[in-house]
């Protein structure tokens, strides 16, 4: 049994006792042996202390087994370690007595998944929750809280029992250094959830300060950042010893010993009494009704109860914890949208929210005092009818964003949380929503991430940025909540009338006092300095502009210049810009103020010629041509670190790479020299710079004009160099747009792994930018095969994002460049038409994608890689013809030709096996594309058999919840449902349907896999059990969600057949009034296909589905009449 009693005082129920439980490490090469434990019982012995200390030892092996998703893997040892403590403190009634943790490495995620698994049961679980609540403090000794380096993997791997598995591999952060939340979703999960229940527990971190040398390799295996994240509250301490030794205490003197005695003396004496409060305040354990719940069930045959060791088995809460309980991905506490209390306090949440405002943001109390005003009281949604909207409008410069940052943080304690999007776009605002459906599981969509906004049930702020565009259709990106404020920034003065009854503030130039302040301010002069007049003076002729009074005083702080000499300079060179021209307009005035400033500061740092000024030339010419908002230093690392051939022409910052002789200084070189170039132009007010983030951000303002003044400043100096023929400039005619594009694509991995979606997540709105203007000004690119390779990553990652039309275009051009430049059967072309088709097919643009696959299996005949691939010369057998069967065979089965299909689909899975096995993911594709196509011929007996080969090996090799093994399982169901085995159909679809405990009631899979229990209940005659499925899914959508009116439509089908005609009639008349309502229809899928040259959309179908039940209900009413 894992839990063991290593030391208790004697006289154990006297005074105030407490636990002390050890959870120790997960690798043998780093765990101390369970001996090591000893110092911890032999000190405490020398004390007078009342306390138990258990050592909680598990099997590794559980956590570092093949084919089991980390997830699976954590929450099962989370799950023993809490079942055993119940248990175990069942015994002796001691389920109050207080809890100190003290985990070592890996232990303590374990101990945090427990803890969050214990802290968000509801009644069911009840008595579960008593371990949170006497949780006291938590030690966490090198925890890696946000993940390990590879470095770190790579000493681990040889020690760990077997192949590293997919827990070890969640452990791993994707990005070059630790950044929080964590890029693994298992670690993010856990600390976004963990976060909110801190502030009930004493949560202590300790770092290693010493390396952990194996062989040849040495690494601190947590680093500091990983080790102590930011946790408002705790403590964090650096312990100088390697990561094995942080527990190999001899005395109270040594360091680190100290340091944890002071706090296991503290936690003894101050436990007990805060323990019992928080018990006695607990609002759901004070309920009468639930004090008997607090006694766990009878303990499972074959448990045996001993004095020092508990042996026995181990079960999951997961029934009865995360179905009446969800935490998502934010770390707060929901309960169900059907159950959920509107008014539920807005001081529960996780408010991660990240961007602030200016440090020296000044002025501007009136208008803030009047937004609160309309936004009083945001967690008071009753009568509302759709969201508060406040557009604050004005020119360019004059600090809308700021302001509403500034809002944002004074009303922080009032929002669950707050949501930033740029609106600068259409396709950059989807492209924001789509992110935040699939960071919440509900799918990579604008539609999915609108809708999951819409569903929160407590108070949020949504900013929407820079929303000019006359055509964004800024009303679509709303969603229609009571729960929700909106904040909208536009010069667009139009925007205002989109909302009438909405608030407005217009911003124009700030209060002449603040204006002078914050001049004096960023330009770091005394306040009551003797040029105070000179300084109202400028800031009069700046229009009082906060954007342009930025740019001057950091110049003049910059610069050492006096007031005086920086107004005489500012008023020379904004007669030298065109905009400010008598007849302008009063907008194109307020710009003229911003240019100005920006040309001066811009002249400063082109003639500087140190290194780092020359660095941030280059970066501000990158820049311009990446989107304004969120330019990651990520960028550049994934840029530096991929493995291809760059440009040689490429100015050097762009083409950095670590010194494989000496990494981790060239590494250190090459960031320090990128953080000087951004210091300079941060310096120079030319980016803001998110540290915490490590984002830059440029006002779109100077944005504007960088561009178009490095645009002309390369045109002059090209054609200055052609007619002297000089050598160009650094900044002369160098093709910047180009090189931004491949420094872009060199941060794309080829085969999209999974471990840089999120990054490829983030720069989609740079690649949308770029290809904006590839598409204005290049009609001819792609000129080369580099180019080509370039459009094409930029087309996969658009097709990844769901952005299928994107996609499409860009796929054609690199198809078009590939055919007329290498031939229609180069290997090239042959791909880049693979990928095409693929497009297509994603597109439903089904007739042109078996055209299209019916070139390249005729390609694949005669073009041939390898020599060996000649034999047979027929049939074809090689491994890319049999790859091309198979993308054609689910194409030939969505388009209804099923004689086709079943043949291609036979050939492409005797080929793929006969050459790359029975167990390979391309072999298992072709197996799942065949059963589809014979179970739709009705030869149900060898689809199902085929299906359970696919479901075994997909759960033995990508684990039980992979969304394939989840979509085998459900095409078996499907078979049994259509072999009227609607016993064996139940089982099937009702085991996909209980992974919901871990993937959540709302991941992509989990509404088919509902729609799919429901039908297997219905036809089957479980009409009740039906219905429960259906109110459930209903319960949890609104007439919003994409998948409504087919779960509508599904409920009328179960309410004819249990008679309730009046119900059906009015659901029926309910799916068809929200149809007409929708513009377009919101079903997953647009189109569906009749026959290949049929296609109807899916809006139709649905249509004609509830017309019918609606004649069958009229029927049925004849009938009784």
């Amino acid at each position: 049994m894992p839990l063991t009693v290593l030391f208790e005082s004697p006289e154990l129920q006297a005074g105030s006792p407490i636990d002390i439980v050890a959870v120790r490490n997960l690798f043998d090469v780093v765990t101390p042996p369970i001996d090591s434990w000893d110092w911890l019982p032999r000190l405490i012995r020398q004390e007078t202390w009342q306390c138990r200390i258990l050592l909680y030892d598990y099997n590794p092996d559980s956590l570092l087994d093949i084919g089991t998703s980390g997830d699976e893997c954590l929450r099962s040892e989370a799950d023993a370690l809490l079942k055993d403590l119940l248990l175990y403190r069942r015994l002796e009634a001691e389920s109050k007595r207080p809890l100190v943790f003290i985990c070592h490495g890996f232990g303590g995620l374990i101990v945090k998944s427990a803890l969050v698994r214990s802290g968000v049961v509801k009644e069911a679980s009840a008595w579960c929750r008593s371990i949170f609540l006497s949780t006291y403090a938590v030690l966490f000794v090198s925890t890696p809280h946000l993940g390990i380096s590879r470095s770190a993997l790579e000493i681990l791997s040889p020690y760990a029992a077997g192949p590293i598995n997919q827990f070890a591999i969640a452990l791993l952060y994707e990005s070059t250094r630790v950044r929080e939340p964590p890029d693994s979703s298992m670690l993010s999960d856990l600390h976004l959830q963990f976060r909110p229940l801190a502030d009930s527990v004493l949560v202590f971190n300790y770092w290693e300060l010493q390396d952990t040398h194996i062989g040849d390799m040495s690494a601190l295996l947590v680093e500091k950042h990983s080790a102590a994240p930011t946790l408002e509250g705790s403590e964090s301490y650096g312990l100088a010893a390697a990561h094995r030794d942080l527990l190999s205490f001899n005395d109270k003197t040594n360091q680190g010993t100290e340091h944890i005695w002071s706090v296991l003396k503290s936690c003894v004496s101050s436990a007990a009494s805060s323990i019992q409060a928080r018990w006695r305040s607990d609002p759901f354990l004070n309920q009468d009704s639930h004090l008997d719940a607090l006694s766990p069930p009878e303990p499972e045959h074959g448990h045996n109860f001993q004095r020092n060791i508990i042996t026995g088995g181990r079960t999951h809460f997961g029934d009865n914890i995360t179905n009446n309980y969800i935490v998502n991905r934010n770390g707060h506490h929901r309960s169900d949208p059907g159950d959920g209390n509107p008014q539920e306090s807005a001081t529960q949440k996780a408010y991660k929210f990240s961007k602030r405002s200016c440090p020296r943001f000044t002025g501007r109390q009136l208008q803030l005092r009047l937004l609160q005003r309309a936004f009083a009281d945001p967690s008071a949604v009753s009568g509302r009818e759709g969201p508060r909207i406040a557009v604050i409008h004005g020119v360019s410069g004059s600090g809308k964003t700021q302001f509403c940052l500034k809002y944002a943080e004074q009303a922080r304690h009032d929002y669950w949380d707050v949501f930033f999007i740029d609106a600068s776009s259409k396709a950059n605002a989807e492209a924001r929503y789509s992110i935040l459906g699939q960071e919440h599981g509900r799918g990579a969509t604008f539609e999915a991430g609108k809708f999951w906004l819409y569903e929160r049930t407590k108070p949020w702020l949504l900013i929407l940025d820079n929303a000019d565009d006359p055509d964004l259709g800024i009303a679509d990106l709303i969603p229609d909540s009571a729960y929700g404020d909106v904040l909208i920034t536009t010069r667009n003065r139009k925007v205002v009338d989109t909302f009438p009854q909405g608030f407005a503030l217009q911003l124009r130039g700030m209060d002449p006092e603040d204006a002078v302040e914050l001049l004096l301010k960023t330009a770091d002069l005394p306040p009551q300095r003797q040029d105070r007049p000179t300084a109202k003076i400028l800031a009069t002729e700046l229009r009082y502009l906060a954007l342009a009074i930025n740019l001057a005083g950091n110049s003049i702080r910059q610069h050492c210049r006096t007031l005086k000499e920086y107004l005489a300079h500012y008023l020379n060179e904004r007669h030298v810009v065109a905009v400010s021209s008598d007849d302008a307009d009063e907008l194109e005035k307020e710009e003229a103020v911003v240019f100005a400033n920006w040309n001066m500061t811009f002249d400063r740092i082109k003639i500087d010629r140190a290194k780092a000024a020359e660095d941030a030339r280059i970066l501000l010419s990158i820049f311009v041509h990446l989107h304004f908002e969120s330019i990651s230093r990520e960028i550049f690392r994934a840029a530096w670190l991929s493995p291809e051939s760059v440009n040689q022409d490429v100015p050097d910052l762009l083409k950095l790479k670590p010194i494989k002789s000496r990494p981790t200084e060239s590494w250190g070189l090459t960031e320090r020299r990128l953080s000087k170039a951004i210091n300079v132009l941060h310096d120079y007010s030319i980016i803001e710079y998110d540290t915490e983030r490590e984002t830059c951000m440029i006002h779109p303002l100077i944005h504007k004009w960088a561009k178009t003044r490095l645009t002309a400043q390369a045109g002059t100096n090209a054609l200055e160099q052609k007619t002297q023929g000089t050598i160009k400039a650094p900044e002369g005619d160098i093709d910047w747009l180009s090189y931004t594009v491949e420094l872009l694509s060199r941060g794309i991995s080829s085969h999209l792994d999974t471990s840089g979606s999120r990054f490829r997540r983030s720069i989609l709105p740079h690649i949308n930018f770029c290809v904006s203007i590839l598409e204005r000004s290049r009609s001819l690119y792609p000129k080369n095969r580099h180019e080509a390779i370039h459009l094409q990553r930029f087309a996969l990652l658009y097709a990844e994002s769901g952005h299928w039309k994107q996609a499409r275009d860009l796929q054609r051009r690199v198809v078009d460049f590939c055919c007329s430049g290498l031939g229609q059967n180069h290997e090239a072309s042959l791909e880049a038409q693979r990928i095409l088709s693929q497009i297509l097919w994603n597109s439903f643009k089904i007739e042109e994608t078996i055209k299209l696959q019916g070139r390249l299996i005729q390609a694949r005949t005669l073009s041939r890689k390898r020599l060996s691939d000649w034999f047979p010369i027929w049939p074809p057998m090689h491994l890319e013809y049999c790859i091309a069967l198979n993308d054609i065979t689910q194409s030939l089965w969505l388009a209804g030709e099923l004689g086709i299909s079943e043949y291609t689909g036979q050939r492409a899975y005797a080929g793929l096996k006969a050459k790359l096995g029975s167990i390979d993911p391309l072999t298992l594709s072709a197996m799942l594309n065949l059963a589809r196509t014979l179970h739709h011929l009705g030869q149900l007996a060898r689809a199902q058999q085929l299906l359970v080969a696919v479901m075994r090996k997909r759960q033995k090799f990508f684990g039980p919840n992979h969304p394939d093994t989840l979509m085998a399982e459900n095409e078996f169901g499907m078979t049994c449902l259509a072999s009227k085995d609607f016993v064996q159909a139940e089982t099937v679809v009702t085991s996909v349907y209980e992974i919901k405990r871990t993937l959540g009631d709302d991941h992509v899979g989990m509404h088919m896999t509902k729609g799919n229990l429901a039908r297997a209940y219905a036809r089957s005659r479980q009409l009740d059990k039906a219905m429960a499925v259906l109110d459930e899914m209903f319960e949890r959508i609104g007439p919003k969600h994409p998948n409504w009116s087919e779960v509508m439509t599904g409920r009328a089908e179960v309410e004819i057949k249990l008679g309730q005609l009046a119900e059906a009639s009015r659901t029926c008349r309910e799916v068809l009034q929200q149809m007409d309502l929708e513009e377009q229809p919101k079903l997953p899928r647009a189109l569906r296909l009749v026959g290949p040259k049929n296609p109807v959309r899916a809006a139709d179908l649905q249509r004609a589905k509830v017309l019918k039940l609606l004649n069958e209900v009229s029927k049925a009413r004849s009938v009784a009449f």
